[in-house]
């Protein structure tokens, strides 16, 4: 009976310790640097968004047989209450979302109120850029909107290319699911499955809300999503040596993945 308890207590105590050390991977974040490359390109994506900047005539004006297909299949009876769902989703919904679960992550996982403010940032930081470049591709191209003539925000008929809300849908999705795979979190797969769900559906909606064409969304979300991937992966990716280690644990040795 001796016999059989040791290694089930020594199976017991390995569990343990490496529950016990399991730690939130770090980032690579520097606050002298990532807080001001945060408000420099979130006063440029709020200054692009300007109305007295927008261009005030189109440069596509004319939308080819696939975008019109697309929309008379997708558009609503009444395209203002998909418009509103797409606000709802993108500007309330997505967001708490995202700190909810980054939050409920890194506590959860052994991580500090540092780990929880890092992760925003990170996201914010990919959201903003992302933002940037939507706003200059916008005026750049000047799109007319697919019901241009119905719309009453001002400054934003010919801003339809590409769009805004999907590209700040993918990007905040994909940056929170990026970020949740490089600490390591559990929730990392339903973080990425619920965000691009909800993603997809902005785009959708703005197709829907006759506020987009087919195009704009589809290349919002390969902007948005690239952006919202590459800002984590690319910048703040911590060096981490691959491989499995042997380190000591209590009873002896444990599997450790650096």
């Amino acid at each position: 009976m001796r016999r059989l308890a040791r290694p089930l207590v020594a199976g017991a105590l390995l569990l343990a310790a490496s529950v016990a050390q399991a730690q939130p991977h770090p980032l690579k974040v520097d606050l002298k640097i990532d807080l001001p490359v945060l408000a420099l390109t979130g006063a440029s994506a709020l200054g692009l968004a300007l109305p007295q900047l927008a261009p005030s005539k189109c440069r596509l004006c004319v939308a080819d047989d696939f975008d019109q297909d697309a929309r008379s299949a997708l558009r609503w009876k009444d395209p203002a209450i998909a418009r509103h769902a797409s606000d709802v989703l993108v500007s309330g919904i997505m967001p708490l979302g995202a700190a909810s679960a980054l939050a409920l992550a890194a506590y959860g996982e052994g991580g500090s109120p540092r780990t929880f403010m890092e992760d925003g940032i990170v996201v914010a930081e990919a959201v903003t850029i992302a933002t940037t470049f939507n706003g200059l591709a916008k005026d750049t191209f000047a799109r007319r909107r697919p019901a241009a003539g119905d719309l009453s925000m001002p400054g934003s008929r010919n801003k339809s290319f590409y769009s805004g809300h999907t590209s700040l849908a993918f990007s905040l999705a994909t940056a929170t699911a990026t970020v949740a795979t490089m600490r390591g979190y559990r929730s990392a797969p339903w973080i990425w499955a619920a965000g691009m769900v909800l993603a997809t559906g902005v785009g959708y909606l703005r197709v829907a809300g006759d506020a987009h064409w087919l195009t704009d969304v589809a290349v919002g979300a390969v902007a948005g999503g690239g952006v919202g991937f590459a800002v984590p992966w690319v910048f703040h990716r911590a060096n981490r040596g691959g491989g499995v280690e042997l380190v000591p644990a209590p009873g002896g040795l444990a599997l450790h993945f650096p």
